[in-house]
């Protein structure tokens, strides 16, 4: 496993959500992780998912250096897919124009024809994460809960 590869895996294991229920005991980020200004080291685009399981997305794939005939992995994280360019992986990219989300990907994910998903491409890991409603809801009900918390009474 190269440097690289481990590096992935800990953003992907960094933005892996708790299932349903959970309790999650959370930890502090490393501070020297959080930017304070925004940068382009992220980028991000909400889309809906058409019947076929294509995203608009040319704007990410061109951040990305995605070309067609890349090929890809992808890895289903509870309601999150990690899509990873590799030399052999078993999908591939088919247009600089859309993201094309495999039907058994999408179930896995709990991801539905005409949903929004939330598209973000970190081109320094080379990976793109699609998020399903189910998880940009979990991540804003945490956002505000950690607002509440810390908010004077």
């Amino acid at each position: 496993m190269t440097g690289r590869d481990l590096t992935a895996e800990q953003i992907v294991g960094a933005l892996a959500l708790p299932s349903p229920g959970a309790s999650p005991q959370l930890e502090p980020l490393p501070l020297t992780a959080i930017r304070s200004e925004p940068d382009n080291s992220m980028a991000y685009s909400l889309g809906h998912i058409d019947r076929s399981g294509r995203i608009s997305a040319p704007a990410l794939l061109t951040n990305l250096g995605w070309s067609v005939g890349d090929h890809l992995n992808i890895t289903a994280l509870s309601d999150t897919l990690v899509l990873t360019r590799t030399p052999h992986g078993t999908h591939s990219v088919r247009s600089t124009q859309f993201v094309l989300l495999p039907h058994s990907a999408r179930n896995m994910a709990g991801i539905r024809p005409g949903e929004t998903v939330l598209l973000a491409a970190a081109p320094e890991y080379d990976l793109l994460l699609a998020h399903a409603r189910t998880a940009l809801a979990a991540m804003i009900s945490t956002h505000l809960r950690s607002r509440l918390d810390s908010s004077p009474r």
